[in-house]
């Protein structure tokens, strides 16, 4: 499925993981090479990097199976895949006690050789939305990369690309992990460095990351 999700371009170009030749280091190589560019040619870049909260865990059965079947995907494997996502149910055993079993009603098994590729197609529409060519994907981690300018203009675009994510979640039931959202700025103008031009949600992102420095180093004097 993953080399057919490739030949066949079911897949975005930039979505990479669980795939044959697409490694981290060449989705790391991609990105570098836009950034340089960018950089070269006296723009600007912005990177804003998003997770897909609950991964395997928030698939949706109905939804994976009208997915494939908009793909293309041939009958006989779809219905093995609906049978595979469907009719599974856990039971917790503590103390010797084994509890009653619980259907589980979506997600898909955590650890199975087919799970990867099967959530990559559950969210290949994301990578279809507006400029395809600036967003990254590694599993269930998505990245939106804007180039102009300014930093002024790429937070704007990135704030339209967040939103147009988020509007293709609530239709598809999928969230993002807010708390995990993380915005990087690469820049050779002075006037950048200014924290006056730097937007509110970046200072308070630095000022976590201070706090955290803090504490390490409060640790270092410990033993």
């Amino acid at each position: 499925m993953a080399w057919i999700s490739i030949h066949y371009k079911v897949l975005a170009r930039q979505q990479f993981g669980a795939l044959p030749l697409r490694s981290a280091i060449d989705l790391t190589t991609c990105l570098t090479h836009d950034v340089e560019q960018a950089l070269n040619q006296g723009m600007t870049a912005s990177l804003l990097t998003l997770d897909v909260k609950g991964a395997f865990d928030a698939v949706l059965p109905g939804r994976l199976i009208r997915r494939l079947r908009e793909q293309g995907w041939p009958t006989n494997l779809v219905l093995w895949i609906a049978s595979f996502a469907t009719g599974r149910s856990v039971q917790i055993q503590l103390n010797g006690e084994i509890g009653p079993p619980t259907d589980i009603i979506c997600g898909l098994p955590q650890g199975s050789p087919v799970s990867g590729i099967l959530f990559m197609l559950y969210i290949a529409s994301l990578f279809r939305l507006g400029n395809p060519r600036n967003r990254f994907s590694y599993a269930d981690d998505a990245a939106d990369l804007a180039i102009s300018p300014s930093l002024a203009t790429n937070c704007q675009a990135l704030l339209n690309s967040l939103q147009e994510a988020l509007n293709w979640g609530a239709a598809e039931g999928i969230t993002f992990t807010s708390d995990k959202y993380k915005l990087l700025h690469f820049s050779q103008h002075k006037a950048d460095q200014d924290p006056t031009c730097t937007p509110s949600h970046i200072n308070e992102t630095a000022s976590k990351a201070l706090t955290m420095a803090n504490a390490l180093r409060s640790l270092g004097n410990t033993i």
